[in-house]
């Protein structure tokens, strides 16, 4: 080897050694969170006493409610389409499942409080697969899912 290409490797080592340590200075400042398992609750608990609520109880419920019911009449809407569009819902659970998210609808307001029931029936329809055809048929072309 030249001295001529020593020098030149030399030189690129040293750039190559600086932009490794720039990358590790720049990636030290950075925070990765992974949490899994039983143990998340706990982390969101300790960034909650370090940080304090990010929002007032009170705040937490209005939300909650707000949530479940848009989450619950969505639902009723992907059931409509899929009443409109197909043959329906062909067993004798799944149709109970969609009387017994109707009734919830039409009686919850204004605590929208979800009962095991309901939660089941709600998680029934979802994982129901016209349910799930009709979901990703509306979010891919809207306009012809309605």
């Amino acid at each position: 080897m030249s001295a001529l290409e020593m020098r030149d490797s030399c030189e690129r080592s040293a750039r190559l050694d600086s932009m490794l340590k720039a990358d590790a200075e720049k990636k030290g400042s950075q925070l990765k969170v992974l949490t899994l398992g039983p143990r998340r609750s706990t982390l969101a608990k300790q960034l909650r006493s370090q940080l304090g609520p990010l929002f007032q109880e009170h705040d937490l419920h209005h939300y909650r409610k707000e949530i479940v019911q848009i989450l619950v009449v969505s639902l009723l809407n992907i059931v409509e389409a899929v009443e409109t569009k197909s043959t329906g819902f062909v067993t004798t659970q799944s149709r109970q499942h969609v009387e017994r998210v109707r009734l919830f609808v039409a009686t919850a307001a204004p605590d929208w409080e979800v009962t095991d029931d309901v939660s089941a029936a709600a998680s029934g329809l979802w994982r129901h697969w016209l349910v799930q055809q009709t979901f990703h048929l509306m979010t891919t072309d809207p306009v012809t899912a309605l």
